[in-house]
């Protein structure tokens, strides 16, 4: 067996460690599943309008407008998204895939007095990744190449919104509302790297030089109340909504193990880290702005939104260098949305909408090991409902892309990379989604 020198190991190992978190989307933006079939059809400019149940999510005080009171249900039959990392493993390309059924919305509401009441359970985000993939001749920093390296990446990640709101008008024009969601989100993610050389005394048979493996288990629990105003005449309407996750409760665990076999068979190096806590993090402020002008006695029109998220700063592991940070810390963004919707008759109605979903990372700023992602999104809405027999039916889809940069942990790196501790990145999103309203 081909010697594996010392201080390779440990730098493998050690830098193993520190990078095993794996990259989610949803870590390092913030628009990345549109709730609502109407609102993602108009790339979520809905604040100002907010008149369907999915109101509660994004503009409570809209309720009071809503012209039937109804239950819905949206569906999101294919959500898919495709991360590609260049100059990978050897320069390669590294890609990550999620496919899945997502259960986006099911709402209701109801009328009390002068209050209109209502209930929501909403996916806010969902991601399932199961992959596997085998990378030859791969370099990492300046050891000897090594014949191949196996990667078994699993990540499961939601996040639901259950709860109640209210809404109720001061005047014919002016009205509030208020959403008091529960946020629990849970994450799960798993990530097993085995590295191996060639081995001429077992008969060219490969045997392993370096294995590390990683688990992150994430369950968090807050409080997220939605306050809502609104403005609304025959020919323009004007909405505000601001909202904040309070944490209530965590239990995070991670932890990881390496192994690897030195130039003698007996002598092996073995690494272990562990990391818990049950320390909460407030989620960043979001404000949104947006106006409607009603056009052609209201068979159509036109929004447009600006949607501002604060800064955040998160507390680091207890082993910063050798252990990933707990969370990631998240810089101020503002994103745009524009969106048309049309009646064509009593039927049938469509919508279309572009927006932008900005990264609120930076992965220049990424500090030793620490894995961030830094790709700026724009996407496209476009929904189609026809209306029959007292049900309302829709059907949309939702494209995103992107391109950026990314920081993988140092591992992974090909020559070209090594320098600057980043890689290029593309990601792409599609959701098509169906709802029904009664």
């Amino acid at each position: 067996m081909e010697t594996v020198p010392v201080r390779g190991v440990w730098l493998v190992l050690g830098v193993a460690g520190c990078a095993a978190l794996p990259l989610q989307a949803a870590e390092y933006n913030h628009k990345h599943l549109l709730t609502g079939e109407r609102a993602a059809g108009m790339g979520g400019a809905f604040v100002a309008l907010a008149d369907n149940n999915t109101g509660m999510f994004y503009n409570p005080a809209g309720m009071v407008h809503a012209d039937e009171l109804e239950a819905s249900a949206a569906v999101n039959l294919v959500s898919a998204s495709v991360a590609e990392y260049d100059n990978v493993f050897g320069n390669a390309q590294y890609r990550r895939e999620s496919l899945e059924i997502v259960p986006g919305f099911l709402g209701s509401m109801w009328q009390w007095r002068d209050l209109r009441l209502g209930a929501s359970l909403v996916v806010a985000d969902s991601v399932n990744e199961d992959a596997s993939e085998i990378f030859r001749d791969v370099v990492i920093g300046n050891d000897a190449p090594y014949d191949e390296l196996f990667v078994q990446n699993d990540y499961q990640s939601r996040t639901y919104d259950i709860g109640l709101s209210a809404a109720g008008a001061w005047t014919e024009q002016l009205s509030w509302g208020a959403t008091l969601y529960l946020n629990y989100r849970d994450k799960d993610a798993s990530l097993l790297q085995r590295l191996s050389r060639n081995d001429p005394q077992s008969g060219g048979q490969d045997s392993t030089a370096i294995l590390v493996a990683s688990n992150t288990e994430d369950t968090q629990t807050n409080l997220r109340p939605i306050l809502g105003l609104m403005y609304r005449t025959d020919w323009i309407s004007l909405g505000a909504a601001v909202s904040r996750a309070y944490a209530i409760g965590r239990d995070y665990r991670y932890n990881f193990i390496g192994d690897a076999q030195t130039d003698n068979s007996a002598d092996r190096i073995a690494l272990s880290f562990a990391d818990t806590s049950d320390q909460g993090l407030n989620s960043a402020w979001h404000v949104a702005l947006a106006g409607t002008w009603f056009l052609q006695s209201k068979d159509a029109m036109l929004s447009a939104q600006l949607d501002y998220f604060s800064s955040r700063k998160a507390p680091a592991s207890d082993r910063p260098g050798q252990v990933p940070p707990r969370d990631v810390d998240r810089r101020s963004v503002l994103n745009a949305a524009l969106a048309l919707e049309v009646a064509w008759n009593e039927n049938w109605s469509s919508r279309m909408g572009i927006y932008s979903d900005l990264a609120n990372t930076r992965a220049a700023e990424a500090a030793d090991f620490e894995r961030r992602e830094e790709i700026d999104m724009y996407g496209l809405g476009f929904s189609v409902s026809r209306r029959n027999a007292g049900i309302n039916w829709t059907l949309g889809t939702q494209l995103a892309m992107g391109e950026g940069t990314a920081t993988l942990g140092d591992i992974g790196f090909g020559s070209a990379a090594a320098s600057s501790g980043q890689v290029d990145a593309q990601r792409r999103r599609i959701d098509v989604f169906l709802s029904m309203d009664l």
